[in-house]
């Protein structure tokens, strides 16, 4: 269901600070020397951000070239090996982090996370990419820093003891939601109880190449962050994950807007149940599904594609109903027909469960003035497709939740029904959603949507 009772967070679709590009092919594991050079070290990456103006986040600043002999030592937190990350590795010193822009590819074989590393800085620059700060190279003819030349990358980084153990700063979702954080700029971090708003579920990390990137939005059940991933990830067609958990990022700002970056979907645990408790279906294992977005009109006859919608006792048929734009679904009462006895009919198309792996069915519903009017659920394997379903044979399929009780209004949402297990059915099945009531005695209103068919 398209729902518009819950609402989706706004998808940021600014450029990417760390967009990427195809990488040649894994080199060879990277050098597990525990040898240190110990060369002496006299700044941090505080002290060259403080060469930055005061007020650079909210501002555009020309590079400042570092002409100190200044050593600094740190470790890598994140590198490109997935490819997220193009030409620059990401280093923290404990303090705070930095990102280093190398003109080479597979720098995650010279500069995996977790390696310790020197960088003499004197003739390198630091300034900033739409707020957020980086290290490199003479500036070009358009005023950005460049990356070091990949020949001269061994004159200003020096290789130290690998591996390091690496472990990201635990925030709270309030210290990043709520705009840049320059404490947290180009540091790991990892957020607990987050999950992918309902709009960007079961969705690709990025559009493919050559898209420099797409933002998609995590929640805590109310604020919102953007994920960004860069169209050349070699995790770009991966789908994102359902449900929630915990996220592992390098945490960047595109101006004034807080972005995290993955170095890799290993660092995505989102295994917990969401916010709402809704449970979403992997899209490559629905067998059947209907919304019914051909509904056009609220109150219309329903005449969705394939389904029959039967008036067996009482004339009345299923309409469609529509809720704001997106809100479509099937509905039925029998209020102001005039008919002692109603029952009425929705019937699936021929759903084929050949091949299906335990296959289960759901769908949602919801209730508005119940007086005792019902909605029963039924399956048949010998119905004719079409025309009255009462020459065939059906059995009613319990157990699902329907929702009920709403005796002066409307449920606040629709409801799921849970998953009924279709084991023992083959072939072709139909459903078939069967309403009985009367006018005046019985005339609750139902609300039927997302009727699904899915497999293991």
């Amino acid at each position: 269901m398209k729902s518009s009772r819950l609402a989706l967070g706004f998808i940021l679709l600014s450029a990417i600070t760390l967009s990427s590009c195809l990488k040649k092919d894994y080199a060879g594991p990277p050098d597990k020397s525990g040898y240190d050079p110990m060369l002496p070290v006299n700044a941090t990456i505080q002290k060259v951000l403080n060469l930055l103006p005061a007020n650079y986040p909210s501002t555009s600043v020309s590079p400042v070239r570092i002409d100190s002999d200044w050593t600094i030592s740190a470790v890598v937190v994140g590198d490109d090996k997935s490819g997220n990350l193009y030409k620059q590795i990401v280093i923290d010193d404990g303090s705070t982090g930095l990102a280093v822009l190398i003109d080479a590819y597979d720098l995650f074989n010279d500069y995996p996370v977790g390696r310790k590393i020197y960088i003499k800085l004197k003739g390198l620059y630091i300034g900033t990419y739409h707020s957020l700060p980086q290290l490199g190279y003479t500036p070009d003819n358009t005023g950005a820093i460049s990356g070091i030349p990949g020949t001269l990358a061994e004159n200003y980084l020096v290789k130290a003891n690998y591996p390091n153990t690496v472990t990201p700063i635990k925030v709270t979702f309030a210290e990043i939601a709520g705009g840049a954080n320059v404490a947290l700029e180009n540091r790991l971090i990892q957020i607990d109880s987050v999950e992918f708003v309902a709009g960007d579920v079961f969705q690709p990390y990025a559009a493919p190449a050559p898209s420099s990137g797409t933002s998609l939005d995590l929640e805590d059940c109310s604020s919102t962050v953007v994920l960004r991933t860069s169209g050349y990830s070699n995790f770009q067609s991966a789908l994102t994950p359902s449900g929630r958990g915990s996220i592992t990022a390098i945490y960047t700002v595109y101006n004034s807007t807080a972005q995290l970056v993955l170095r890799d979907t290993s660092d995505v645990k989102f295994t917990g149940p969401r916010c709402d408790g809704a449970v979403f279906i992997d899209p490559s294992k629905v067998v059947f599904n209907e919304d019914f977005q051909t509904v056009n009109t609220n109150n219309e006859i329903l005449s969705t594609p394939g389904w029959t919608n039967y008036a067996e006792t009482g004339g009345v048929l299923f309409k469609g109903g529509l809720l704001g734009s997106a809100t479509k679904f099937a509905k039925i009462s029998a209020f102001s027909t005039g008919s002692a006895t109603v029952k009425s009919w929705l019937i699936t198309p021929a759903i084929n469960l050949d091949g299906a792996t335990n296959p289960m069915l759901s769908f949602k519903s919801d209730d508005g003035y119940d007086n005792g009017a019902t909605l029963k659920v039924y399956i048949s394997s010998n119905y004719s497709g079409s025309g009255d379903p009462s020459t065939s044979t059906w059995t009613e399929l319990t157990g699902f939740t329907i929702s009920s009780g709403h005796t002066s209004g409307y449920g606040s949402q629709f409801i799921s029904s849970g998953f009924k297990s279709l084991n023992g059915y083959n072939g072709s099945i139909y459903v078939a959603f069967v309403y009985e009531g009367s006018d005046p005695a019985k005339t609750t209103t139902f609300e039927l949507d997302d009727v699904m068919v899915s497999k293991d």
